[in-house]
């Protein structure tokens, strides 16, 4: 008797706490859709679509100079979970960020600019990719995500050849998209010098007697992160000779909210590890900033994976050190869908691993880092070649992001 009374109001208390957050999200839907709807008189609307807090970085630069060139755009941010106040970039602090539950149902948006490929915007007849960083890695992409938008941002020449490939077969999957050969705007700022080299040197407080070394791996399981943790930090820190520097990928640093947060860390505090790594170690230090690319003015030398950063540091024609995963390659990708042995060896996805030099194991890893440093040059020609066909627009891409949007309003 005692236990049926006691599962009657367990689920009446269930039933009313569904029924007090159902009422909330209306309440939301409803106060933001008034929103959207009083600033559609005198602007148009863009969503900034994101899976996860780190991708804020895709449209920085884009809001920056629309704000600074006056364009009557009002901009929202959507992403997967709710965000902290802390968690917003300075120059979002005043945007209003909803998750999908909310923005799902909201009307009158005029575009959707997608830093994630698995994005959706079901109201939205615009919809553009514009990335959230160089693409390499997954040979197949589904026809339900080309699908998903209309208009593709390029960042430049690889890029059309990486989807000529994915869609060889079926190249009518993307005839209803519109093509702007915009470039990347992210590398704008690091393509014109304008980061104060000195002044973050200090504020990092680098040792100017030695060589400083970028570490910026992947997020992905099978990965050097997830592979080796611990274990390669401490060989980072037995490195007295040089500055270390690392810079976690972003999707590493997601939220406990997110429901990708597993998928993405594999459950793992990976910043309180980094804490305690930099407190034992004097020459680590820790970058939170969501850019990497200030660090690359920095650094001698980049250690990665296989991720698409090492594209960014082609274009300093600084060498790269990558730390083999083969499990990556011949269990993880294959898990997903992927050719792994495609990605490795074709050049359109390894994301340069043809033109750095392979470590296959944590013993050799300093002397092959010295090595690519004492003979900086040998690899310069096969950097060069990957770097030239990575941006169009060199140093004016946000300039040119805009002025395809302002043709697409135009358009409708």
């Amino acid at each position: 008797m005692i236990k049926s009374i006691l599962r009657k109001f367990k689920h009446a208390v269930l039933h009313q706490i569904k029924k007090t957050e159902y009422l909330l999200l209306i309440n939301k839907i409803s106060s933001f859709q008034k929103e959207i709807n009083a600033k559609k008189k005198s602007h148009k609307i863009i969503a900034l679509v994101m899976s996860n807090v780190g991708q804020q970085q895709f449209f920085e630069d884009i809001y920056r100079l629309s704000v600074k060139n006056n364009n009557s755009y009002h901009y929202f941010i959507v992403n997967d979970c709710y965000v902290k106040n802390e968690e917003k970039i300075d120059i979002f602090q005043s945007i209003k960020f909803i998750t999908p539950g909310i923005y799902r149902h909201i009307k009158g948006i005029d575009l959707a600019l997608h830093a994630e490929i698995s994005c959706r915007s079901r109201n939205v007849k615009d919809v553009c990719y514009v990335g959230h960083g160089f693409p390499g890695k997954h040979t197949k992409w589904s026809v339900e995500n080309l699908n998903s938008f209309n208009h593709y941002f390029l960042y430049g020449p690889r890029d059309r050849h990486i989807l000529n490939f994915v869609v060889k077969d079926n190249p009518s999957c993307i005839s209803h998209m519109k093509f702007w050969e915009v470039g990347y705007p992210k590398y704008d700022a690091q393509l014109n010098s304008l980061y104060q080299e000195d002044a973050l040197k200090n504020e990092l407080g680098l040792d100017p007697n030695r060589n400083t070394l970028l570490f910026a791996p992947a997020w992905d399981p099978g990965g050097a992160l997830r592979k080796y943790g611990v274990e390669l930090l401490d060989k980072f820190g037995g490195m007295q000779n040089f500055n270390v520097i690392i810079k976690l990928h972003p999707a590493s640093l997601v939220s406990e909210l997110s429901k990708d947060y597993e998928f993405y860390t594999g459950k793992k505090n990976w910043a309180l590890i980094l804490k305690d790594i930099c407190e034992k170690y004097d020459n680590i230090y820790l970058y939170k900033p969501q850019q990497i690319n200030p660090l690359f003015k920095l650094a001698d030398v980049l250690v990665t994976d296989f991720s698409g950063v090492a594209m960014g540091f082609f274009i300093e024609d600084k060498p790269v050190v990558c730390i083999d995963c083969p499990e990556y390659f011949e269990e993880v990708l294959p898990s997903w869908g992927q050719d792994g042995e495609m990605s490795k060896s074709n050049d359109l996805f390894n994301n340069g691993r043809n033109a750095s030099y392979i470590v296959e194991n944590l013993e050799s890893l300093e002397s092959v880092i010295k090595h690519s440093i004492e003979f900086q040059d040998e690899l310069s020609s096969a950097r060069k070649k990957i770097a030239v066909d990575l941006l169009y627009n060199p140093g004016e891409g946000t300039s040119h992001t805009l002025i395809a949007m302002n043709k697409i309003f135009k358009s409708m």
